[in-house]
């Protein structure tokens, strides 16, 4: 049960900071001036691949 509970965990916080690259990327950063743009935009994508190593780590324990 510890081990289900410990995978939820990956999937959950994986798929949040994933989304949250996301909308940083098509939401907020289109309204902003061209320098936050930018910021924004490298930071959305950076959050993005992070969720995707984290939900790559909560998927890679399988024993």
């Amino acid at each position: 049960m510890n081990k289900i509970l410990k995978r939820k965990r990956y999937w959950i916080a994986g798929t949040t900071v994933a989304l949250a690259g996301v909308a940083a990327v098509r939401l907020v950063a289109p309204a902003l001036s061209w320098e936050m743009n930018q910021v924004v935009t490298v930071s959305g994508y950076v959050l993005s691949w992070l969720g995707i190593i984290i939900l790559a780590c909560g998927s890679g324990e399988r024993s």
